[in-house]
């Protein structure tokens, strides 16, 4: 062979983290058959993109020991099981529902999905030599080979791919040369060239970003996936320089292309509505991208021709949805299960370890085969045996069901070993107070209140009950009362009628006394010489006394106290007149027991005092 021949240009396609885990495996093959110091260019997309960038900082470890590669690819294996999509997309929910701090933190330091995806590739593109987050400078290193990231900027429509150099972009086959950038992150690359557009938005890039003077790049672009324009990345092993253009670390002559074909069968789907913006989106996402495969194959296949005079380029095509021919070879996979290795989902979610040696192991073995028939490596290669999982043997009699559940996408929006996730659920929590404790505070006001107002209710009828007891019991106390008075009233009217009766028959029976109280006869004789005149007293006494219990009965106070005075004037002019009232001696004598008749008028004009006392009351 010539040196040109030597020389080998190896494209990557995109397929998410399959295409990475299918490249590895082609790699591993690549590597010990010895091919793999002859990789002089390497074009990658998307998921390509993620193990080309970790193979050209780590090539002295993929090139060298066994243990070494095996060191390498431990990282890309620990990297496809971090769950890179579902970290991402927590972060950015969380990112959104904070709405103060979006404003408040700067552009590139924010939650967005492109921001986020970079940080993520961060953690895996590192410079060997420091340790630091790896640049494209660091992708500069004697022996490596040259790099080319492929992406499509959605403004100008045109092919772009960052190098060893910086970013550049092509037109018709025909590479300008990049602008450099030597301090841009590698993973800021990658990130450009795998931001699948369902679900990512594009990168911005602008002078400020490569950096340069905006005379040399003047409006900002929109950069998207590389698998866009091209999936299998074979633009860019055939790009060249416009001729008198410099740039010869990446003009390099090539013998032969290997192709890693990670694409996947597009089948018709007959079941399907798209309904959803995702799956239509990615439909119609791999649709474009399988029609500019099969136009850049059929451009790779010219130039393998070759024209009149000139010899063609080999190029070998690795494809992940071929089976082995050798059905009876124990060493790969059965054959079912290779071919259910084309539906594995294509993106950037977690891998199994079972998915992710399976994958390896196909391409490994297809490599092997396709390199075998095109005369690259001879017939006795080493076939696969390289466990990296410690799972190859319970792997290679995977059933093909088991596979197929790697079709099955899981957004994974939850996870208990994220802490964001718990810290997304504290925020919705302390949300959703936020949002309910105005409603919460007015509900407990409107509670509080309304206890309240039952309370008064409550306060409020007992009070009235209480009222309405205490009428109730004072009117039947004063019902009590009125009926106490009324007999009181009673027993003082008997008693007053009792009083006034007991004065008339006094009355009555000193007059009767009286009638015959002076001596003389067998029986006395009234007193002389005014009998009569005296009787007119004691009758009109007696008269009053009636009268003035009339007036009581009638409720007539006033005229029974004045009927009951006239009584007491008329007693007296009787008792009085009695005095000396009998015949004998110079001026005549008191009758017989005159004394008691002046005890009685005393009785008598007592009990009518008290009666009138009681009257006055």
């Amino acid at each position: 062979m010539s040196d040109v021949d030597d020389r080998i240009g190896l494209a990557l396609s995109g397929g998410g983290f399959r295409a990475t885990l299918f490249h590895l495996g082609v790699t591993k093959l690549l590597s010990e058959a010895g091919l793999l110091k002859q990789v002089k260019l390497i074009s990658a997309v998307s998921g390509g993109s993620i193990l080309a960038a970790h193979l050209i900082l780590n090539w002295e470890r993929y090139t060298g020991s066994k243990e070494d590669f095996d060191s390498a690819a431990r990282e890309v294996l620990d990297f496809v099981k971090t769950d890179v999509r579902g970290r991402v997309l927590r972060r950015w929910l969380l990112g959104c529902s904070t709405v103060v701090p979006r404003f408040v933190i700067p552009k590139d330091g924010r939650w967005s999905l492109v921001n986020l995806l970079q940080r993520q590739y961060a953690g895996l593109f590192r410079s060997a030599v420091t340790n630091r987050e790896a640049t494209i400078g660091d992708l500069r290193r004697a022996g490596r080979p040259a790099i080319r990231f492929n992406c499509t900027s959605l403004t100008t429509g045109d092919p772009c791919y960052f190098d060893q150099a910086g970013f550049g972009w092509y037109r018709n086959g025909v590479l300008v040369k990049p602008i450099a950038a030597f301090g841009l992150p590698v993973a800021y690359a990658v990130t450009a060239s795998s931001a699948f557009p369902p679900l990512f938005p594009p990168v911005e890039i602008s002078h400020s970003t490569l950096p340069c003077d905006r005379n040399v790049f003047g409006a900002d672009q929109r950069l998207t996936d590389g698998g866009v324009y091209d999936n299998l990345g074979i633009e860019g092993l055939l790009a060249k320089y416009e001729k008198g253009t410099s740039g010869p670390e990446q003009d390099i002559p090539l013998g032969s292309f290997i192709i890693s074909d990670a694409e996947g069968n597009f089948d018709s789907d007959f079941e399907a509505k798209y309904s959803f913006p995702v799956n239509r989106n990615v439909r119609a996402s791999d649709l474009l991208m399988k029609r500019v495969s099969v136009l850049q194959l059929e451009e790779l296949q010219r130039h393998s021709a070759g024209s009149a005079g000139q010899a063609g380029i080999r190029f070998v095509r690795v494809k992940i949805r071929e089976s082995i021919s050798d059905l009876n070879d124990k060493t790969v996979l059965k054959p079912e299960t290779q071919g259910a290795l084309i539906n594995v989902r294509t993106d950037l979610d977690r891998f199994t370890p079972e998915e992710a040696t399976a994958l390896i192991a196909h391409g490994y073995s297809k490599a092997r085969e396709a390199l075998i028939e095109r005369k690259l490596i001879k017939p006795d290669a080493p076939q696969f045996s390289w466990d990296p999982l410690a799972n190859w043997s319970a792997v290679k009699v995977l059933a093909a069901k088991e596979v197929q559940r790697s079709a099955e996408r899981n957004w994974r929006l939850w996870s208990s070993d994220d802490p964001v996730s718990w810290a997304t659920a504290l925020y919705a929590v302390f949300v959703c107070l936020l949002l309910a404790t105005p409603t919460l505070l007015f509900a407990l006001q409107s509670s509080i209140s309304a206890q309240r107002a039952a309370e008064s209710a409550k306060v409020a009828v007992a009070a009235q009950a209480a009222k309405e007891a205490a009428q109730a019991q004072a009117a039947e106390a004063q019902a009590e009362a009125a009926k106490a008075g009324v007999a009181a009233r009673a027993v003082r009217d008997t008693a007053q009628v009792q009083v006034l009766g007991a004065a008339v028959l006094q009355i009555q029976s000193l007059m009767g006394s009286a009638s015959s109280g002076c001596s003389g006869g067998p029986h006395g004789v009234p007193p002389e010489p005014g009998w009569p005149g005296l009787q007119a007293h004691g009758n009109s006494a007696v008269n009053a006394l009636n009268e003035a219990r009339l007036s009581l009965a009638k409720r007539d106070i006033s005229g029974a106290a004045q009927q009951i005075n006239t009584a007491q004037v008329e007693l007296d002019a009787l008792v009085n007149g009695l005095h000396n009232s009998c015949s004998g001696g110079a001026h005549g004598e008191d009758p017989n027991s005159y004394g008691s008749y002046l005890a009685a008028r005393t009785r008598i004009q007592e009990g009518l005092n008290q009666l009138k006392g009681s009257l006055a009351n």
